[in-house]
C-alpha cells in the first residue's frame, strides 16, 4: 500500500468522540489519512459532525459485488467494524476485500463465534488465566442462589435480568429467545482492552474501571494500572487464536479480589476512545502492520494511569 490510509468507520450512529480518536490515530500515522463515517441513517447525529460521512446501505442488502464496487467507488483501503452484529458479515468478507487491496480490521469467524455465544465461551474459556462466570441453558427446581438471565448471542448488556431468584429468573427467561442463566456475583466490573497482532500477541493492556454504567455502555471510565491483572489478561486475550486487532474484556472482582471473565468483545468499544488515549494506539498500530513497519510497535507500551472519560449528551471529554 503507498496510497494514503482511507478508512471507513462503520455504523458511525452516535460513536463522534471514537471517530475522533480513530482520526487522530490515523492521522498520527499519515497526516493525510481519512476516516469516513458511515451509516445507513443519514440522520445519524454525527452524520454531519464528521470530516466525511457516507450513507451506507444495510449490509444485508448488499450482494458481494456491490460491497466491492461500493468501497471502491469511496476508494476505500481499511474498514473498520465497530457493531457486533457486523463483525461476523465483515469476517466473513475479509478474504475477499484483502483481493482488492482493502484490509479489514477484524477476527477471525471462529473467535468471534466462540465470543458470541456465551454458553460456548464459558466452556472454551473456562482453563483460561481468569476463568469466565459458569454458564448453563437451564435453572433445575427452585435453585437456591441469585441469578442472572440473558440472552444467549450477542451482546452481554441487551435483555438482561440481575439479581434474581431462581423462580423470577426462570419467569423472565420466557421473554428471551435463547436463554442463558450464570450465578449472580457481587462486585465491582472493569474492562481491559489490549491490540493482538497478525502473530497472536498482545501489545499490551489497558485497564478501567466502569464508574457510571448506563445501558451497558461506560459513561464514566477511569484508567488504573495492576500489572498482575494485565498479565493474566494478555493470557487470556490470546488463549485461543483467531483474535486480532482492538479486543476488550469485561471483568467482575468480588469481594475476595477474585477475577471472574464476563465476556470478550472482538471490537473498540464506546468508551475505548480513552484506552486509546492512554497507550493502546491500535490504530496506529494497524497502520504500521498493513505497511509492513512492524517493528515500530512497541511489545510493552506505557499506558497513562488516572486517566478519565465523561461521556455526556454523545460528547466525550478525556482528563488526564
Amino acid at each position: 500500500m503507498n496510497t494514503a490510509p482511507r478508512i471507513l468507520f462503520s455504523s458511525l450512529s452516535t460513536k463522534l468522540g471514537l471517530y475522533k480518536e480513530v482520526l487522530r490515530q490515523a492521522r498520527s500515522f499519515n497526516d493525510e489519512a481519512t476516516v469516513v463515517g458511515a451509516d445507513s441513517n443519514i440522520r445519524c447525529s454525527s452524520a454531519e459532525k464528521v470530516e466525511e460521512f457516507a450513507v451506507f446501505p444495510l449490509l444485508s442488502e448488499l450482494s458481494d459485488r456491490e460491497l466491492v464496487i461500493l468501497l471502491k467507488k469511496l476508494n476505500i483501503t481499511h474498514v473498520l467494524p465497530t457493531r457486533d452484529e457486523e463483525l461476523t458479515y465483515w469476517s466473513r468478507r475479509s478474504e475477499l476485500l484483502n483481493d482488492q487491496q482493502i484490509s479489514v480490521w477484524v477476527s477471525d469467524q471462529s473467535f468471534l463465534q466462540s465470543c458470541i455465544d456465551k454458553f460456548t465461551f464459558s466452556k472454551i474459556f473456562k482453563d483460561s488465566e481468569i476463568c469466565p462466570i459458569e454458564t448453563q441453558l437451564t435453572i433445575e427446581g427452585e435453585m437456591a442462589g441469585r441469578w442472572v438471565v440473558k440472552e444467549r448471542y450477542g451482546s452481554g448488556s441487551k435483555n438482561i435480568g440481575l439479581n434474581l431468584d431462581a423462580k423470577n429468573a426462570i419467569a423472565l427467561s420466557r421473554d428471551l429467545q435463547n436463554p442463558v442463566f450464570q450465578p449472580f456475583i457481587k462486585g465491582k466490573e472493569f474492562t481491559a482492552e489490549t491490540w493482538v497482532d497478525k502473530n497472536n500477541s498482545c501489545r499490551g493492556v489497558s485497564l478501567r474501571w466502569r464508574i457510571r454504567v448506563i445501558n451497558g455502555e461506560s459513561h464514566e471510565s477511569e484508567i488504573f494500572i495492576n500489572k498482575n491483572w494485565s498479565n493474566k489478561l494478555e493470557s487470556v486475550f490470546t488463549h485461543i487464536a483467531g483474535g486480532r486487532g482492538h479486543l476488550l474484556a469485561q471483568v467482575m472482582v468480588d469481594h475476595d479480589q477474585n477475577l471472574h471473565l464476563i465476556e470478550i468483545n472482538p471490537r473498540l468499544g464506546g468508551a475505548s476512545s480513552l484506552s486509546l488515549n492512554a497507550g493502546i494506539k491500535s490504530i496506529n498500530w494497524s497502520l504500521l502492520e498493513d505497511y509492513g513497519k512492524d517493528k515500530l510497535i512497541p511489545v510493552d507500551p506505557k499506558i497513562h494511569q488516572g486517566m478519565r472519560l465523561i461521556k455526556s449528551n454523545d460528547m466525550q471529554i478525556i482528563k488526564s
